[in-house]
């Protein structure tokens, strides 16, 4: 018996110094995982395992302990069939030992969860994580750190769905509680934000991805070393970045220093390496280093294989883009079967609708466009466009207007080499039918943003979502009037801060917005590919015929290269049929566009020759297409934005006299329902009074430019005679806060200077105003600043020192951003009585960045502006035939037609007859 005793005392103080001793190694392993020296980690983890199991038993919940953090370190190897069987085992020796609502157990659960992600299966990991927050927030809080980490793989689940509206809540809500928890600069914050960034990054937001991925390196390299695996995560994503933005020479030394990170700390199978692997390729790629890149790409083929099988979604990457590499050689029959490759395994895994397939089809077309196969490469775009579309309905409902503009930039190689096969091949229905629909979906997508949230916010949301809306205005303005004062007394430093924290604090207001707004705006959904074309011939009149012209960077599919700018020309009719021109480089084109603005800018030009020829270039081609139509609605792209089309000469008549021309964003535009009010609610602006008395002399300096405008006030007065219950707002009573501030008024009318930026001076007796901005000020980031209408008491005050501006104190310039934030909905028509007025920045498919952009955005059904300098009193003349026109039961661009043909007859130089633009709906006016 004593015997007996002395063994188990022996064996119990042996037992007992074992677990001293693993312990220590559990200390030991905790640092060498930090250091991200797996493998060393990994040996000691086994023993901890081992010596647990001997002294405890099987089923102890310390065994657990040592199962899981053996597990993660598997993970970190690229082992993960056995870190599966390890968090398994630690799942269920918790379920038994402790119940199913321990905090432990969610550990298992969060765990298990994690890995199915890198597994790359969501719906595995999806219910598994849902059940450890549960626990999390009722064990912890629901600020605990442990939530946030749960939060974190939560988001990394809806992005994998491309689910990014609901990822991104649920990744800066991980962040917020983790900064707050264990401080800004955690490692574990890091992982958070670079995951932040990733998802800004697929959403094609790397203006916001770059500062989080920048600022989890820096904060690693600090924290970890320059060598740790963390870093090298780092400087792969960094690298991604800098390729997408064509920044080669930039990525490269990244890549290079994240590859040999990674071979030393991983080893040169691990599934880390051959990420880096496949970026390096892609650099080498798009240097034409094809001897290069080949044996990256198959190396890294071969360690995903060999890591998670043959097929696992990890391997869309590096078959897709040795796909395109080959396409980049010209090897076509060698790209298309790593192309279907990784097409079939992501459609298994992850779904046919997954944002990664459309960049999977745009190489698998080129290549069977260069096999011969168009047919088979019309079918890949058409899908492309399916599946983009799909996403792009998702990024909207969370996005402001810049992130859908960034998403639909990284999309658009894709549409521009649809646009390039159509243009090659416009006798092909299906490709004419496909470009159609291509344009009618993408054109103009930024402006539907802010006018769908504008809408949102005006029509359906709470009382305090419209006082959140009415800061957003409100900052906008500071930033309008700080913008075109200048810096004054502030350092440049401080000026340049000033005005970011103004556009960073509005941007923030407009994302909050649209999340609240999601629900109200998914509502109202755009036909899809296959039936949008159909639903806009349906809105077109018998007699019309609906132009879509389309700017697109050309693929040369012969040479394998993007080429030149280039146009595009796109028919509909009501029937539906639907005609195709190729209308040649802008390179041809342009220069027509810009002989015949330059002449239609003087009163005295010869705009003949140059509308004869832009006649031949840009209406000959399309002109079999539009036999028998009487009224052309035209969605221009590009330069073609700052021409009014009346003009063009086939050398008997000008266009206007065998069409009526009006203009749309994009023909979606005849989709829109119809919620104007009575044309009988009318009000009139004009004639203001310039240049405040009694104000400073620094303030008064705008008024040296103003000259009076009595045919605005004539102007005004004679369309007040037709409209007798019109309000009308002149001399003080034209203020800024006065136009800003109205309500969805039927009809509104402003008559007075337009202020365009950086442009030549005005000519004597216009409507037009030249501003010199500040030299010291930089160029105002948004377009929407460049442009404004010209009001009462108009100045430009130097901010104070401190730079806080007086909102209720308004400087009389109303820009184009703050008129974005007016409430037009229920406007029928808006006149732009001012020089310059259609004039603005020029974006590629998505319009013209100025006055006639924020009017749709507020909500007008119909816009009216100019191109050019006006002249006062022959515009007077002009605008009294047009409203008579209009109460005679004209419709609005028939009655600009009408106005315009008259004033034709006295002042036969188009100068004077074709400045203006209209823009939107065309019927009626409701009339009371």
């Amino acid at each position: 018996m004593a015997r007996a005793l002395a063994l188990l005392f022996l064996l119990q103080h042996k037992e007992g110094a074992e677990l001293a001793a693993a312990a220590q190694m559990v200390e030991q392993m905790n640092q060498l995982y930090a250091a991200g020296q797996y493998a060393e980690a990994e040996a000691l983890g086994e023993r901890v395992l081992a010596i647990r199991e001997q002294a405890l038993g099987p089923k102890s919940p310390e065994v657990a302990q040592a199962a899981t953090k053996l597990a993660l370190i598997c993970q970190k190897r690229g082992q993960l069939d056995r870190a599966e069987a390890l968090h398994r085992r630690a799942l269920a020796i918790r379920q038994a030992a402790l119940g199913p609502r321990h905090a432990d157990v969610a550990d298992s659960l969060h765990n298990l969860g994690a890995l199915y992600l890198l597994e790359g299966a969501p719906d595995r990991a999806e219910p598994l994580l849902k059940q450890a927050l549960a626990i999390r927030e009722q064990a912890l809080g629901p600020l605990h750190a442990e939530v946030a980490h749960t939060l974190h793989n939560l988001a990394l689940v809806e992005k994998m769905r491309g689910a990014y509206e609901r990822a991104e809540p649920l990744q800066k809500r991980a962040l917020e509680i983790l900064e707050a928890a264990r401080g800004p600069d955690h490692p574990e914050v890091m992982s958070v934000v670079n995951n932040l960034a990733n998802l800004y990054d697929a959403m094609g937001a790397l203006d916001r991805a770059q500062p989080l991925y920048e600022r989890a390196l820096k904060t690693r390299e600090r924290l970890l070393g320059p060598s740790h695996p963390d870093v090298a995560m780092s400087l792969n994503n960094l690298a991604a970045l800098y390729e997408r933005q064509n920044a080669y020479d930039r990525a490269l030394p990244l890549l290079e220093r994240a590859l040999t990170i990674r071979e030393q700390a991983l080893g040169p199978r691990h599934p880390e390496v051959a990420q880096t692997l496949t970026n390096l390729a892609g650099v080498y790629t798009y240097k034409h280093d094809f001897a290069r890149a080949e044996p990256l790409f198959l190396r890294a083929i071969a360690i995903r294989e060999a890591a998670a099988g043959k097929d696992h979604p990890s391997l869309v990457g590096p078959l897709g883009n040795l796909a395109t590499m080959y396409v980049e050689q010209g090897l076509a029959e060698r790209a298309v079967p790593p192309a279907e490759r990784a097409l079939a395994i992501l459609e298994r895994t992850l779904g046919a609708d997954h944002p990664q397939v459309s960049d999977l089809l745009a190489p698998l077309a080129i290549a069977e466009v260069n096999r011969g196969h168009i047919e088979r490469a019309t079918a890949l775009l058409g899908r492309a466009l399916a599946s983009a579309e799909q996403l792009a309905g998702r990024v909207r409902l969370v996005s402001t207007e810049a992130r859908m503009t960034a998403f639909f930039e990284a999309q658009q190689q894709t549409f521009d080499m649809l646009f390039s096969l159509a243009a090659a091949r416009p006798a092909d229905s299906a490709l004419r039918r496909l470009a159609l629909a291509t344009a009618l979906l993408r054109k103009g997508r930024t402006i539907d943003q802010a006018a769908d949230l504008s809408r949102a916010v005006r029509q359906g949301l709470k009382p305090s979502d419209r006082a959140r809306f009415d800061e957003l205005r409100t900052l906008r303005s500071r930033l309008a009037s700080l913008t075109l004062s200048g810096p004054g007394r502030l350092e440049p430093e401080r000026y340049r801060d000033t005005l970011d924290r103004l556009a960073r604090d509005a941007e923030f207001i407009e994302q909050e917005l649209a999340q609240r707004s999601a629900l109200l705006r998914a509502q109202r959904q755009l036909p899809g590919p296959d039936d949008v074309v159909a639903r806009v011939a349906d809105q077109l009149p018998g007699e019309g015929a609906l132009i879509e012209l389309v700017a697109f960077v050309r693929y040369d599919f012969a040479a394998r290269k993007w080429a030149e700018l280039h146009y595009l020309g796109l028919v509909l009719a009501h029937d539906g049929t639907v005609g195709a021109a190729d209308l040649g480089p802008a390179g041809a084109l342009d220069p027509s566009v810009s002989r015949l603005l330059a002449a239609l800018r003087r009163p005295d030009g010869d705009a003949m020759p140059a509308a004869r020829e832009l006649e031949r270039r840009l209406l000959a081609p399309l002109a079999r297409h539009l036999a028998g139509r009487r009224a052309l609605l035209v969605s221009p792209d590009g330069v073609l934005h700052l021409i009014p089309l009346d003009v063009l000469h086939d050398g008997q008549q000008y266009l206007i006299d065998r069409y009526a021309v009006s203009y749309l964003t994009s023909g979606r535009d005849l989709l829109r329902a119809d919620q104007a009010k009575s044309a009988a609610s009318a009000v009139l602006v004009a004639d203001p009074a310039f240049g405040g008395a009694g104000a400073p002399a620094a303030e008064r300096a705008l008024s040296d430019w103003l000259a009076p405008l009595p045919g605005t006030r004539q102007e005004a007065e004679a369309i007040r005679a037709l409209l007798p219950r019109a309000r009308l707002l002149r001399g003080h009573a034209a203020t800024e806060p006065a136009l800003l501030g109205l309500e969805a008024p039927g009809i509104l009318h402003v008559a007075t200077h337009g202020l365009f930026l950086e442009d030549s001076a005005p000519a004597p007796h216009t409507r037009g105003l030249n501003l010199a901005p500040d030299p010291a000020a930089p160029a105002p980031k948004s377009p929407l600043l460049r442009s404004a209408l010209v009001l009462a008491d108009a100045r430009l005050a130097p901010p104070a020192a401190d730079a806080q501006l007086d909102a209720d104190r308004p400087d009389g310039l109303a820009t184009a951003l703050e008129m974005a934030g007016m409430n037009l909905w229920g406007t029928q028509l808006v006149v732009l009585s001012a020089c310059d007025s259609a004039r603005g920045e020029i974006r590629m498919g998505q319009g013209v960045y100025g006055l006639r952009r924020a009017l749709i955005i507020a909500g007008a059904q119909t816009v009216v502006t100019s191109l050019w300098r006006l002249d006062d009193q022959v515009t007077r003349d002009l605008m009294i035939g047009y409203y008579r026109g209009l109460l005679g039961g004209q419709g609005r661009a028939q009655a600009m037609r009408t106005a315009a043909l008259e004033v034709r007859r006295t002042h036969p130089a188009p100068y004077f007859w074709a400045p203006f633009l209209v823009i939107g709906q065309t019927g009626p006016l409701k009339l009371r």
